[in-house]
């Protein structure tokens, strides 16, 4: 894969480590330190991650993964390294627990505080309604999987505007409230009509523009 990826790019590098927190780790290794704010969540399941990313990539600033119960090693000593303003933790305690926030209180001079709510959606709509009002468009993905959250969060950081999750059969009520706060003129569905339908392209339509 490296060898097809070199046939379209001038160099092709690797990022790769022993786990995922490892390769978190890595890749925060590119960041320089003093960041204003570090983002942690849970590196056992998707939705937080992929919630904050664009949020993430807006800023400038890293996403690290962590374990339900501690700090990985590689990862703290990357915060570590990064000495943040202040750390904000992606998740609930089911998801990312009280020790990790006491571990990351070590490791900056500022607040560590959490963006949480009743379940994935709840929490993506939560970091939505941090942009600003009125962005060129907002990013609607599955939050039942992966892959098209993944790739449209890139996509949204680049942009500066978020990504909504919701479920594939209908736009659920912390999806329609970000909608309704933020006020986007476009609305941009991520995948076919098996991961979102063409009910939620009409929920979504009626709340944009």
């Amino acid at each position: 894969m490296a060898r097809e990826a070199g046939a379209y790019a001038g160099s092709t590098s690797r990022v790769t480590g022993a786990t995922r927190y490892d390769v978190s780790a890595a890749l925060a290794a590119a960041y320089s330190p003093g960041r204003p704010v570090l983002y942690v969540a849970s590196g056992a399941n998707f939705p937080d991650a992929l919630a904050i990313g664009a949020r993430a990539g807006d800023q400038g600033v890293p996403v690290l993964l962590t374990p339900q119960s501690g700090l990985h090693p590689a990862v703290e000593e990357q915060i570590a390294r990064l000495d943040p303003g202040r750390i904000v933790v992606v998740g609930g305690p089911v998801a990312v627990s009280d020790t990790v926030v006491d571990q990351l209180r070590r490791h900056t001079s500022g607040s560590v505080t959490r963006i949480t709510g009743s379940n994935r959606y709840a929490v993506a709509s939560a970091i939505a309604r941090q942009f600003d009002a009125e962005p060129s468009r907002v990013y609607v993905a599955t939050g039942t999987a992966f892959p098209d959250a993944l790739v449209g969060a890139a996509r949204a950081g680049s942009q500066g505007v978020p990504v909504v999750l919701t479920r594939q059969d209908q736009l659920v009520s912390d999806a329609r409230t970000a909608l309704s706060a933020l006020d986007p003129l476009r609305g941009v569905l991520l995948g076919g009509q098996g991961a979102l339908s063409s009910v939620v392209m009409d929920q979504v339509g009626a709340r944009v523009g």
